[in-house]
């Protein structure tokens, strides 16, 4: 039987230096977003936009499938 090279306490160490490694791209172009307050309200409000138009459809539909129009 043979041994492992590392430890387990090295193996999640390599892990999380990888971890962190991959998401500090992640965390980076999150923060530049964050940071434009005017961006991030532009957003939400295309969001809520699209969400009431799909929700105004899918309303129809329901009423008049349950008779109500």
């Amino acid at each position: 039987m043979q041994k492992g090279g590392i430890g387990y306490q090295e193996s999640k160490e390599i892990l999380i230096k990888n971890i962190v490694q991959f998401i500090a791209p992640l965390r980076e172009k999150r923060a530049k977003i964050a940071s434009d307050l005017d961006y991030v309200q532009g957003r939400l409000e295309e969001g809520g936009q699209r969400a009431h138009t799909r929700e105004s459809k899918k309303m129809s539909e329901v009423r008049e499938r349950v008779g109500l129009v």
